[in-house]
């Protein structure tokens, strides 16, 4: 996974100018509010909550990569192009997302 992030992270300062820590990454999944209610309330598809959260730590204690769910209020998305990276029109406020747990959806920081 080194070489990997590495090389992730030298194409990231070339193309970008970001820069990137050399640590394991995070997969977030992010999605907004909405379409995550509509699959933690998908009654048809049983208990996965519990067997995806059990995945997620597996992947984590197996790879060093933490995979985090993450919800989002609504805001506009401007797909990049020619290179550059896709944008949004504002800082959104993120929720975690914890299937398997009651409340699923928690609150972002700074809220009450």
């Amino acid at each position: 996974m080194d070489a990997t992030l590495e090389a992730i992270a030298t194409e990231a300062e070339r193309r970008f100018g970001a820069t990137i820590v050399r640590e394991p990454p995070i997969v977030q999944v992010l999605a907004p509010e909405a379409w995550w209610r509509r699959w933690l309330d998908l009654a048809p598809a049983g208990d996965w909550g519990t067997p995806f959260a059990s995945l997620a730590a597996a992947i984590a204690a197996g790879t060093g990569v933490t995979v985090q769910c993450v919800a989002f209020e609504d805001v506009q998305v401007t797909y990049g192009s020619a290179g550059r990276p896709p944008t949004l029109d504002r800082i959104p406020a993120l929720r975690p997302v914890r299937p398997g747990e009651t409340p699923p959806i928690g609150t972002a920081p700074g809220e009450p």
